[in-house]
């Protein structure tokens, strides 16, 4: 126990010497011990005050690089000079979505009431084609056939365009 006291110590006063700040440095060991930790329910480790040494320097490097990653992205350029991306969809794409729904119903309008019925419990309900089949007193192979009907349809739409 003494001799994990003394490796923290040292590690410590190593980290400072490199431009740690105090509670950084704590930062480090924790999370080295805590690997260590985590290693040792995998393996055993040797040389855990290596072990220890190697990962702090490692987490030290981490953390510095995520640093520099959070100050280029939100200290380098003031807020004024970034240019924002709407992702949303344009006016003119929910036009096109709303016109290819309208065709997608019409053309599921032209299949028998069955065909849409099947398809509608396996897509819209998640039913598998023998829960399908058996709540319709009818043969997976039908269910198979109407579903394919309807996905012909639906193809036919979505790639007619």
């Amino acid at each position: 126990m003494d001799g994990l006291k003394k490796l923290r110590q040292a590690l410590m006063r190593r980290l400072v010497r490199r431009g740690a700040l105090p509670q950084d440095a704590e930062d480090a060991i924790h999370d080295a011990f805590v690997r260590l930790c985590l290693a040792e329910r995998k393996q055993t480790v040797r040389n855990p005050a290596a072990f220890l040494t190697d990962v702090v320097m490692k987490v030290r490097i981490e953390k510095w690089r995520s640093a520099q990653r959070h100050h280029r992205l939100f200290v380098d350029e003031p807020a004024e000079d970034l240019e924002l991306v709407d992702l949303s969809p344009r006016p003119d794409e929910y036009l096109q979505a709303d016109q290819r729904l309208e065709r997608m119903w019409r053309r599921l309008g032209e299949l028998s009431s069955r065909t849409r019925e099947v398809f509608f419990l396996h897509r819209l309900q998640g039913l598998s084609y023998a829960q399908i089949a058996a709540s319709m007193g009818i043969s997976v192979s039908a269910i198979e056939k109407h579903i394919a009907r309807a996905a012909l349809l639906i193809s036919d739409e979505r790639y007619g365009e």
